[in-house]
């Protein structure tokens, strides 16, 4: 159980720094972009560790941001945010702002290692093959990104059937959604669906996925699936 600390959930920022640094090579001189950042859960930790290299966090939620900047940048001088104007039907579905495709702000190779924390887990199939090919323009040749799903393979299939998952997934078109009407709030795809997905964008999906325990597992290495993805070398 993680404790809330001064406004953030104590842990969870040095959960995914220990991630990043095991299953990406993150490194203290790299350079990380946050996607999705929200409330800065992860700004902290991981801009301490960051001792020679930077973090940006970008979100969808301008109120977030200034949150983070007010918490975050008193204390951490490498870290960054940014806002960015979207579209989404969970979180912001009344905006005029981009819809995929769309371009990240920032120059091709700018960063070493990208995090998505939660938020394929609210991408439809189209916006999530956008990203995808926006990360793999801003990685450096061999960077990683760790991205989190809701992975139905067979098991997690089987689990969420016999009501064990904290995730009510119904069957939605190739894929299966918590709200067929909104189903940006919780999305699960097949691993294959993924797979294709991540190869479209020229990122190429490292195996074993990291399986998490919200489909009912007994153990998990975390919450959600960690999948981790790479840009290929020069």
């Amino acid at each position: 159980m993680h404790e809330l600390r001064g406004g953030f959930i104590a842990g969870v920022g040095d959960e995914y720094t220990h991630y990043l640094r095991q299953f990406c090579g993150l490194r203290p001189h790299h350079r990380i972009l946050d996607i999705g950042c929200g409330t800065g859960r992860m700004a902290v930790p991981l801009s301490r560790y960051l001792r020679s290299g930077s973090y940006i966090g970008i979100d969808t939620q301008r109120w977030a941001i200034w949150f983070s900047r007010m918490r975050v940048l008193l204390r951490q001088k490498n870290a960054h945010f940014q806002h960015i104007d979207v579209q989404n039907g969970l979180y912001a579905p009344k905006k005029k702002g981009q819809v995929s495709p769309f371009r990240l702000p920032f120059h091709d190779g700018s960063f070493d290692c990208v995090l998505l924390a939660s938020v394929f887990t609210h991408m439809l199939p189209e916006t999530i093959d956008s990203y995808v090919r926006e990360i793999e323009r801003i990685l450096v040749p061999g960077g990683a990104c760790l991205a989190t799903f809701f992975v139905m393979n067979e098991e997690a299939l089987r689990y969420t059937t016999e009501g064990k998952s904290s995730q009510p997934f119904v069957s939605w078109r190739n894929a299966y959604a918590v709200d067929r009407d909104c189903p940006e709030r919780a999305v699960a795809y097949p691993p294959e669906t993924i797979r294709l997905l991540c190869e479209q964008g020229c990122l190429k999906m490292e195996e074993p996925i990291r399986w998490g325990f919200w489909c009912g597992r007994q153990s998990g290495v975390s919450y959600q699936d960690l999948v981790i993805l790479r840009k290929k070398e020069v």
